[in-house]
């Protein structure tokens, strides 16, 4: 439920994310309730990495946001309403390559070391103002109304995409 110019930025996406040593766009799945936005992102992201769990949250601080990262290789964080500023940031630094150093826990001098660089989708009715560097790496993908004779039961959705993941990759 996309048109052709949102199409060939999905199509670029997922070829970027063949590539783990490049900087890769940041895909903003935009639309209104109930346009597949969620669903998009997670089968599109799936494609290239099956995590247990596909669609987050937005990270309530830095760290959590780096364990996160560190977790795979995709990343969805769904239903953003706004983007904090330090959010921003990182979500700049997680597509170009990103690393955190912390101390490590019950220890005097060890460290902890969080490196990443990440295929990096959001989902969005409206995520409000952008700053423009984010603004700058960002691919926005506008989904269109699904028409309710077109909707899907998601339990079928979800066997057709099974089926076909292997092809499709």
């Amino acid at each position: 439920n996309v048109n052709e110019d949102s199409w060939a930025l999905i199509r670029g996406l997922m070829v970027s994310a063949l590539f783990p040593d490049i900087a890769h766009p940041i895909v903003l799945f935009n639309g209104i309730q109930g346009s597949g936005k969620t669903t998009a992102a997670k089968f599109i992201m799936g494609i290239f990495d099956a995590s247990p769990v596909p669609v987050e949250s937005v990270p309530l601080d830095l760290q959590q946001w780096a364990v996160r990262a560190t977790a795979g290789w995709t990343i969805v964080v769904d239903n953003v309403s706004r983007i904090a500023e330090w959010f921003s940031e990182a979500l700049c630094r997680a597509c170009t390559g990103d690393g955190m150093v912390r101390r490590e826990l019950f220890t005097s001098s060890g460290l902890a070391v969080l490196v990443f660089r990440r295929v990096v989708a959001l989902t969005s009715i409206d995520p409000g103002a952008l700053r423009g560097d984010l603004g700058e790496r960002l691919l926005m993908v506008d989904m269109e109304e699904i028409a309710p004779e077109q909707r899907r039961d998601e339990l079928e959705l979800v066997a057709m995409y099974e089926s076909a993941r292997p092809r499709i990759l």
